[in-house]
């Protein structure tokens, strides 16, 4: 967790009335989610735009743990409207970055400084219920140091490739190229890629400085 908070925040934790505001941010495949707690209806962070949603959003209580164990917070979000919920369960949320971060405003509820991270983390799965008509969404998050013990399984496959650079077709054509015949200077390599370009050559001396065959 972050210790340090501005000198703004502390004068404003030593006075008689605190206003605090939470802003979660979730960095999704489709766009940040940017939410916050109260206040105004928005509040603009870093170039970010965040969007009141009042009572309706809640997180869980924020735990530290003294060793490298798995630190969950559970973020909430209710009154959402059902016809919303098979969009936002289509969206991808495991491995997406959380950041939950905590600021102040004054009597007109103007910011005081920039609000600070508390946590970091990663979603990890979210789940809904249906109850009169309206939906509530959990997101599931993990602390930073849960991922440390998660291993990282990449293969070279279109489907990981995509992962990292969307779009890229290059593994699609892999399988392909292993069996097609390509022509590689004066020699011709089938079935494989690579080969001995010196085969029936006593030593590479007999090819001139083009890599083409002396005599």
């Amino acid at each position: 967790m972050t210790r340090g908070i501005s000198s703004a925040h502390v004068t404003h934790l030593e006075g008689s009335t605190i206003r605090p505001v939470v802003f979660c941010k979730i960095a999704l495949d489709s766009g940040d989610l940017l939410i916050h707690s109260g206040g105004r209806s928005s509040y603009s962070v870093g170039g970010d735009t965040y969007q009141n949603v009042s009572d309706y959003g809640k997180v869980s209580v924020v735990r530290e743990a003294a060793a490298l164990v798995p630190v969950e917070i559970v973020l909430q979000l209710s009154g959402v409207d059902t016809s919303l919920v098979s969009d936002a369960m289509t969206e991808r949320f495991q491995g997406r970055g959380v950041t939950i971060s905590i600021g102040f405003v004054d009597d007109d509820y103007d910011l005081i400084d920039t609000p600070f991270a508390f946590w970091r983390g990663e979603a990890d799965n979210a789940l809904y219920d249906e109850d009169d008509g309206a939906a509530t969404i959990y997101v599931h998050c993990v602390a930073v140091f849960e991922s440390f013990d998660r291993p990282r399984i990449e293969r070279y496959t279109s489907e990981d490739l995509r992962e990292d650079y969307p779009g890229d077709d290059l593994f699609d054509f892999l399988e392909s190229a292993v069996l097609n015949t390509l022509n590689w200077g004066p020699f011709t390599l089938s079935g494989r890629v690579g080969g001995n370009p010196y085969a029936g050559r006593e030593s590479a001396d007999q090819f001139n400085r083009f890599g083409r065959p002396e005599g």
